[in-house]
């Protein structure tokens, strides 16, 4: 009797494998998921980004410099943590 042994293809990636991917910081990353561009799933305390969400995130995208928007919720982010200080 011949047993298949499947192999365990990733369905998804973490933020910081995503940011690799993409050629990016894991902040950028952070940016886009926050702007609504990429959607995560969280099942446990880790949140991750299904593969097929940021191959679509990155066709949706091509072409289009999305530098303002990331650095604009960077700093939004940053002052908003300051506020709160």
């Amino acid at each position: 009797m011949t047993t298949l042994k499947l192999s365990r293809a990733k369905w998804v990636t973490t933020i910081q494998d995503a940011a690799l991917k993409i050629n990016t910081s894991p902040s950028n990353v952070r940016a886009l998921i926050d702007l609504g561009f990429i959607q995560t799933l969280k099942l446990t305390k880790i949140e991750v980004i299904p593969n097929d969400e940021l191959k679509r995130f990155m066709m949706a995208n091509l072409g289009v410099d999305l530098s303002e928007a990331i650095n604009a919720e960077i700093d939004r982010k940053k002052r908003e943590k300051e506020a709160s200080a």
